[in-house]
């Protein structure tokens, strides 16, 4: 475990043995084209410190039109805490940069605050 976060590590185990469930995260993205992912992954793992949440984090690398419909990608960067999108978005996909509504303001890169509130709706 570093800071909190399992990375690609199974959460079996965990109630049985007492200990908080551990949240299963998925973080979808591509690298080409839309560069807020970078962002958008440090703030995310921030959180996840911050929080000191349990999770299993699963980064994604969506790489075409047809893998984002298999996968409901929901256009990146895009986060899934226990199979729900962090807006609430979960249906449909699109293959293309995503734009986050924060506090009434368009912007690429879900902030930290933002995703440590969503976050606490999983503890």
């Amino acid at each position: 475990m570093v800071n909190g976060l399992k990375q690609n590590e199974g959460a079996s185990g965990d109630a049985a043995e007492g200990k908080p469930k551990r949240m299963g995260i998925e973080f979808l993205y591509f690298s080409k084209g839309c560069p807020s992912y970078k962002q958008a992954l440090a703030n995310l793992k921030a959180a996840l410190r911050e929080t000191h949440s349990r999770a299993e984090l699963v980064l994604i690398n969506v790489n075409s039109p047809e893998q984002a419909e298999q996968v409901g990608f929901q256009g990146s960067p895009s986060i899934r805490i226990n199979g729900h999108d962090l807006e609430g978005r979960d249906e449909g996909s699109s293959y293309s940069c995503r734009l986050y509504r924060i506090n009434g303001k368009a912007t690429p890169i879900p902030t930290k605050e933002f995703i440590e509130e969503r976050l606490s709706g999983y503890k």
